[in-house]
């Protein structure tokens, strides 16, 4: 399974070597903010999620990074 970013980056031509590196540099952002987010919503929740935190970790990297 691929995120939007990377099936973007994968579109991309080398003609727009500019904008895959950029887009490349955001995937990491993406991940970034898509496991804060997870975060903030098991601290809202009350719980001490790291358990579940180091799961949805391991998660993405199965399903977007072991391509």
């Amino acid at each position: 399974m691929k995120t939007a970013m990377k099936e973007l980056i994968e579109y991309l031509d080398p003609i727009h070597s500019g904008i895959k590196d950029k887009a490349t540099e955001l995937l990491e952002k993406e991940k970034k903010q898509m496991l804060d987010a997870m975060r903030y919503a098991l601290d809202e929740d009350g719980h001490n999620g790291s358990w579940i935190f180091n799961f949805i970790e391991s998660y993405y990297k199965k399903m977007y990074e072991n391509e």
